[in-house]
């Protein structure tokens, strides 16, 4: 029986909103204007793992296309048969009113055909769907694709911005800590933010 205690803590603690994810003022304050205008561009989100980028896309994904959207792991799925049966697909078909929004997680996985497949698609249809790609290493994307994409470089949180958000997680999981064991781990793993709330 599922207990959600025992929910991995890197997603019970996800941000769902921007006001509750950490870090990136200049760039949340970007996102916002997107989402109170309810319209975005193609994204392309680059930056160290763990440092925020799926979780920022999945917010902007939620506020805007809300059940519109689909996400896909492009390091599981990365062939020009993925782009061309479940992107196309996807981007071709009638939506359920406004945006519909594609994410494309860890695209630096892709291969060059299957990006090469990916421009065609998202010039074809971005009058309906909007793409958001993540990848760590931008230079592995295409430059057809990132003049197609608004590009932005997502950083991690300072230290203290990590330490008050794993603060938080412990008190609310009821945690008995000490502050030095806290300073402990951010050090250990910073700046995977992600790698420090699993540890």
């Amino acid at each position: 029986m599922f207990n959600p205690s025992h929910t991995i803590w890197n997603e019970k603690y996800r941000p769902q909103t921007l006001e509750t994810y950490v870090g990136n003022d200049t760039v949340k304050s970007t996102f916002q204007q997107y989402i109170e205008t309810n319209d975005v561009p193609h994204l392309l989100l680059y930056g160290d793992a763990g440092s925020g980028k799926t979780t920022l896309a999945k917010i902007v994904a939620n506020t805007i296309a809300k059940d519109n959207y689909i996400y896909i792991n492009a390091s599981d799925e990365n062939s020009v048969d993925t782009v061309r049966d479940k992107i196309k697909q996807f981007a071709s078909s009638i939506g359920f009113g406004g945006l519909k929004l594609i994410i494309l997680d860890e695209c630096d996985y892709m291969t060059p055909n299957a990006q090469a497949a990916l421009r065609n698609v998202i010039e074809t249809f971005s009058k309906t769907t909007r793409f958001i790609l993540t990848c760590n290493y931008v230079d592995k994307i295409i430059d057809p694709i990132q003049s197609r994409c608004q590009i932005f470089n997502i950083v991690p949180p300072s230290k203290k911005e990590v330490a008050q958000h794993l603060v938080k997680i412990l008190d609310g999981e009821n945690i008995k800590y000490e502050k030095d064991n806290v300073a402990t781990i951010i050090n250990q793993s910073y700046p995977d933010i992600r790698r420090v709330i699993n540890t």
